[in-house]
């Protein structure tokens, strides 16, 4: 699994302070209790010198080893249950000053020996949800929240299905794509504006993102403008930022066919593409934009590569924006 390397950073992070935070805490308890009571200040320093005879055995004890160790842990027994005991006399929790680790699996470290934990991995899917809101804008929405009332259930002259039924087919597509990677196919969403393309793509990115997948999103514009960036300005973030689209495991490109078109963007675009699929790596295409229209704008080769590499998604209807004018409705995906 490829990982995203700032949500990651930004994870690792998070539980390093929560760790430090449960240490701090659990040292004020300690120096509160020692005021309370200096005799069970007296049994925690009994208790870590009985770690300390448990390090001198297994070093230096040879044969006797085994028999010393039983008798520190007896001992060690010992004194946590008087200390449990004078804790609970003073009000507090039998276990109130026990050093127990938030993360029993990885003791806070956020790793185990089969890989990255639970712990560490819900933090990473946090960060991974932050930064596709910061790229798209949307709320965090899922395939659930998609609303088919708002497309027609009439099957119009030649159309072998409704809008309705047709969305139908598009969001089962989607939860297919999030449900099976190992067959996963790279999407191409097709349709006016306003019929649901981003709203699929961002609820499929917000789902993916939940299973710690890496998923990155941009608008066509930003994409070639970063590409513009490093060809003539060598910017390092513009770098960077490409470099998250052509190796994260799934790229959602929004509104291809919007931006300016150039001879330039159209290289650009073919050689993205080319690569992520040579890669084995899905992307999930949003535009207003038929594959005749692609081909004339980028070109045949790009046409040729998303018409026989992508499964087309048609969005039909009318333009929901203008039914539901005003701000985004997380219900409505419009």
């Amino acid at each position: 699994m490829t990982y995203d390397g700032r949500c990651l950073a930004r994870a690792n992070e998070m539980l390093r302070r929560r760790a430090q935070a449960h240490e701090d805490e659990l040292n004020r308890r300690a120096e509160q209790i020692a005021q309370l009571s200096p005799q069970i200040a007296d049994i925690g320093i009994a208790m870590r010198r009985t770690v300390i005879r448990v390090i001198h055995s297994a070093l230096s004890a040879g044969n006797e080893m085994e028999r010393c160790l039983q008798q520190a842990q007896a001992e060690n027994k010992r004194l946590r249950a008087q200390r449990a005991s004078l804790l609970q006399a003073l009000g507090y929790p039998a276990d109130y000053l026990d050093r127990n680790p938030l993360c029993p699996y990885c003791a806070d470290s956020g790793y185990t020996e089969q890989g990255m934990c639970n712990c560490l991995r819900q933090l990473y899917c946090q960060e991974l949800a932050v930064a596709l809101h910061h790229s798209c804008g949307m709320p965090r929405i899922c395939l659930d929240d998609f609303n088919a009332s708002l497309y027609s259930d009439e099957r119009k002259p030649g159309e072998r299905t409704s809008g309705r039924e047709n969305m139908y087919y598009n969001v089962h597509i989607c939860r297919d794509f999030v449900k099976n990677p190992k067959t996963r196919r790279s999407l191409f969403f097709c349709g006016a504006s306003g019929t649901g393309k981003s709203f699929l793509a961002v609820a499929t990115a917000y789902e993916l993102c939940a299973q710690a997948e890496y998923v990155a999103y941009v608008s066509a514009g930003t994409l070639f403008s970063c590409y513009e960036d490093d060809r003539f300005r060598r910017l390092e973030e513009a770098r960077s930022e490409i470099h998250r689209w052509e190796n994260c495991e799934v790229l959602i490109l929004d509104d291809l066919g919007t931006e300016s078109g150039s001879s330039q963007n159209a290289a650009c675009l073919y050689q993205l593409l080319n690569q992520r699929q040579n890669s084995a790596r899905a992307s999930l295409i949003c535009s207003n934009l038929g594959l005749d229209e692609l081909a004339r704008r980028y070109g045949a080769p790009t046409a040729s590569r998303i018409g026989g590499d992508f499964l087309q998604l048609l969005f039909r209807g009318d333009d929901l924006r203008i039914r539901r004018p005003g701000n985004f409705d997380k219900k409505t995906g419009i």
